[in-house]
């Protein structure tokens, strides 16, 4: 990672002095662009992002996820034109908590426990926990959530697994915990009227992941917005808008 570091300083040196002879860098009215940016996901993912452009042409990222998961990055960027080049040095962030699917139907099913009809007003999970080596986690925690209030709960059996049922529509979350694990949260909305078997698997909380450095573009749009592009340089849904504050 250090090598790759140093090689990576030296490609921006390269870049900055032949922006700097090509006058593609914008250094005299640079004010324009510095300052604070920030991003809003959907109110349901509860996600968000704020950017710093400082005087001297590095930058702070950070992206904040739904449940406390934060996102860090910095580096250096330059102006082009009408573009904005982030040169993420590398991206520091935790290695989640998360949930595949198994299956998910609304057909009855025995070795679910249950006997009578399942309607709209019934979710059900049959949970299996695991770390991320897929070693089973059992005497794991899983709470059937409405707000902060737990309505009923389970604890995972030796095999790392449990069943949960709820009916009303009382509740909107499920909670799977274990000392020195990562929570994960888990949205009901999507679940209400099935049957589904989930596989968790939890993340230990001192683990974090150092990414690769990587090369983003925005578009500096006519309003000061920054609109990121996707690698293939269509646009994105993310409009990064600055903080006049």
């Amino acid at each position: 990672m250090n090598n790759m570091g140093q090689v990576f300083r030296i490609v921006l040196v390269l870049i900055c002095i032949n922006c700097s002879v090509m006058n593609l860098c914008v250094s005299q009215g640079m004010g324009n662009i510095q300052g604070s940016y920030s991003y809003s996901f959907p109110v349901t993912t509860g996600a968000s992002i704020t950017l710093q452009l400082n005087e001297d042409h590095h930058f702070n990222y950070a992206q904040y996820g739904g449940h406390n998961e934060k996102t860090i990055s910095k580096g250096y960027y330059f102006v082009k034109q009408d573009t904005l080049l982030l040169f993420h040095e590398g991206i520091e962030h935790p290695r989640p908590s998360y949930f595949e699917v198994i299956s998910k139907t609304d057909t009855i099913r025995r070795d679910f426990g249950l006997e009578s009809s399942f309607g709209e007003s019934r979710v059900s999970f049959k949970i299996k926990v695991m770390d991320y080596s897929s070693e089973t986690i059992p005497h794991t925690n899983v709470s059937i959530m409405k707000g902060k209030a737990t309505l009923s709960g389970e604890v995972t059996d030796e095999n790392g697994e449990a069943r949960i049922y709820t009916t009303g529509r009382e509740a909107d979350k499920v909670i799977v915990s274990f000392i020195g694990y990562r929570n994960l949260y888990i949205d009901l909305e999507d679940f209400w009227g099935y049957i589904t078997e989930l596989k968790v698997v939890l993340s230990d909380s001192d683990i974090e992941y150092f990414e690769k450095p990587f090369l983003a573009k925005y578009i500096i749009t006519k309003t000061g917005e920054l609109k990121l592009l996707h690698k293939d340089n269509s646009d994105s849904e993310i409009v990064m808008v600055k903080d006049t504050r």
